[in-house]
């Protein structure tokens, strides 16, 4: 790995060809990606580059939970839990909410949404938010409390994408449901 200025070179192996490789970032961003003879001794030699990888349904990472209730003295670790999934090669992911009342699921929405605001650095690592739950099936071992699992409601699923700031991109939607005419709606509106 090369640093001059603003100017980061890192040479590797292409993931997927095995082609020795420099990526040059410029400012932060991929400037270039060359066809190098051979990946220089030390540390660079066995490192692989590829793309990032992605987690459409992450409940929490490492003991942090996005599920929690949001209380007095309790934050969403959006910080945290990006800089550990970094670690681990993963560049987007989705925080998953479960199935729980309409009130607390707004309030969940509405932390992760903060958390996202507080830390732009870490929102964008933040694809969307994948919602499973509770327009799921109540006869396949819901996750959450049964007791809130419920038909798809247009108008509640609108209150909640307001609360999220938008953010909601994924749904889990069980199709048993008379109302998943609802779906069409739901694809219209990006999610």
């Amino acid at each position: 790995m090369t640093v001059q200025s603003d100017t980061l070179e890192i040479s590797a192996l292409h993931y997927r060809t095995g082609e020795p490789i420099r990526i040059t970032v410029d400012n932060g961003c991929i400037s270039a990606i060359t066809s190098i003879p051979t990946v220089s001794s030390g540390k660079e030699q066995g490192l692989f580059i590829g793309p990032g990888l992605v987690d459409l349904q992450l409940n929490g990472y490492v003991g942090d939970d996005f599920n929690p209730l949001p209380s007095e003295g309790y934050d969403i670790p959006l910080e945290r839990i990006v800089r550990r999934l970094a670690e681990k090669g993963v560049t987007t992911f989705y925080p998953t909410v479960i199935t729980n009342s309409s009130e607390e699921l707004g309030k969940l929405l509405t932390a992760i949404d903060q958390a996202c605001q507080q830390n732009p650095a870490s929102a964008a690592f933040v694809g969307g938010i994948h919602l499973e739950g509770p327009f799921i099936s109540p006869e396949d071992g819901a996750r959450g409390p049964l007791a809130h699992v419920a038909a798809p409601d247009w108008e509640l699923l609108q209150r909640w994408q307001e609360a999220s700031g938008g953010r909601i991109r994924l749904l889990t939607m069980s199709p048993e449901w008379a109302e998943v005419k609802a779906s069409s709606r739901v694809a219209s509106r990006q999610i």
